[in-house]
């Protein structure tokens, strides 16, 4: 602002300013007016039309309509509608929000009244529905036991149906089977507090832990332990494996600052897949990315090449429930496509969403978690020099149990070594949310 105010008087210029105060209390363009005229600009304003035009080729409209869909979903599963919508966001006095809700309402009030003219109900007005008819009396639960699974991917609007069916009968048990550390679908509506503060809701509870796994071998389950229990948040245990084996079972392999993929990903099948000779038994492999994107060019030579091999690409969201012989983490990089992803959800989401852990990347660590624990046998993470991601550099870190980790001051989280333009010094795992550092 400052070299523009002088650089405009130097020169004798008209700087016409606007200030971001103008936007927040949403009078910009009225101001913006009255500026242009005090200074005779002849201007003309674009129709609608033409505006339309160009919010359509730069993308925006179709992100906007996503977020509409997104944030209807989510209100539905939290079972808001537009009266508690409103009161949520006026507590909240944000102009952002404000703005957004005045779109927002015609379009939630236009597809209620669809569902009404077509005489039909959507999937969480079939919750919301039978919640009110069991509150109501009008059905009578004779349920003796109630066996949820998945419970870690619980939703409130479930939530308040099995709370109303358990409430109405008190001699119904609650049999819930669940993983916090698996939680990774927050962004569809799942609550993980739902599990994790379970007795809140239920009163007495009697937990078992189910702490041996028959799928994957005993290093897998200490490298996995360690990296998901650095969230304290997560609920406490040790899953331990009766598959004992010797070797390195989480290796992380560099592609190179070439990002010769096709290469490294070449000599790990080629490896395998005669591993699989030897044994004369076919082995499965899942090659799993963060995004759809990530699915590697070359992806149908490699099933086809390696006939000892079942190659199948997965994103890690799609990957939960299975499981193969060995894993392939592609793109473990920083940045915002990498694992943890940087690319943030549109900050209205959080009206609606589920109050998320405040542990940094929290839902990622549990994403990364999950891909890990997919293997039977070992598990490979693909990244590349100089561009390794902070969960790279904690599993790097991890595997020297000698060296004492050094442990942020701020938040808590481990500090790594990195080096910078003014030498080496450790930093904080959670950089970029937490840049606390110490040089050496």
């Amino acid at each position: 602002m400052a070299w523009k105010r002088e650089l405009h008087k130097k020169h004798n210029t008209k700087l016409i300013e606007t200030f971001s105060y103008e936007f927040t209390e949403r009078n910009w363009s009225e101001q913006l007016v009255i500026k242009l005229k005090t200074h005779n600009v002849i201007f003309s304003e674009r129709n609608i039309g033409e505006i339309f035009e160009t919010l359509k080729s730069s993308g925006s409209v179709k992100q906007i309509v996503e977020l509409f869909g997104t944030f209807l979903g989510l209100s539905k599963s939290n079972g808001l509608d537009l009266g508690l919508l409103r009161d949520r966001v006026m507590s909240r006095n944000n102009a952002r929000e404000i703005a957004f809700f005045e779109i927002f309402s015609p379009i939630y009030q236009a597809y209620e009244d669809y569902l009404t003219k077509s005489k039909s109900i959507d999937f969480d007005d079939m919750l919301i529905k039978a919640t009110r008819f069991i509150k109501e009396g009008r059905y009578k639960n004779n349920f003796n036991d109630i066996i949820i699974d998945e419970f870690q991917d619980f939703s409130t609007s479930k939530f308040h149906l099995v709370k109303a069916l358990c409430d109405q009968n008190p001699d119904t048990k609650l049999f819930c089977v669940g993983d916090d550390w698996q939680s990774i679908f927050r962004f569809t509506g799942s609550d993980i507090s739902l599990m994790t503060n379970f007795e809140d809701s239920y009163g007495f509870t009697r937990k078992n832990q189910l702490v041996v796994t028959n799928r994957f071998n005993n290093k897998i389950a200490v490298v996995s332990n360690k990296f998901i229990l650095k969230n304290p948040h997560q609920i406490k245990k040790e899953v331990k494996s009766e598959k004992t084996i010797s070797g390195e079972a989480v290796e992380i392999l560099y592609k190179g600052k070439n990002n010769n993929t096709e290469q490294l990903l070449s000599e790990i099948l080629k490896t395998l897949n005669e591993e699989a000779l030897e044994k004369k038994k076919k082995a499965t492999v899942f090659l799993l990315g963060r995004y759809k994107h990530n699915k590697p060019d070359n992806f149908i030579k490699y099933k086809s090449q390696y006939k000892n091999l079942l190659v199948e690409f997965l994103t890690i969201h799609a990957s939960k429930g299975s499981e193969a012989d060995y894993v392939i983490i592609l793109d473990v990089l920083s940045g915002k496509y990498g694992i943890p992803s940087g690319v943030t959800d549109d900050p209205l989401l959080e009206i609606v969403l589920s109050k998320g852990d405040s542990y940094p990347h929290a839902e990622e660590r549990r994403l990364m978690y999950v891909a890990m624990t997919r293997a039977r046998h070992k598990v490979f993470i693909v990244t590349e020099d100089g561009k390794q991601s902070v969960f790279v550099l904690e599993l790097e870190g991890s595997k020297n149990s000698d060296v004492p980790s050094m442990r942020c001051k701020e938040c808590g989280g481990e500090m790594v070594k990195r080096s910078g333009p003014y030498g080496v010094f450790y930093g904080c795992i959670n950089f970029p949310k937490c840049t606390y550092k110490v040089r050496l």
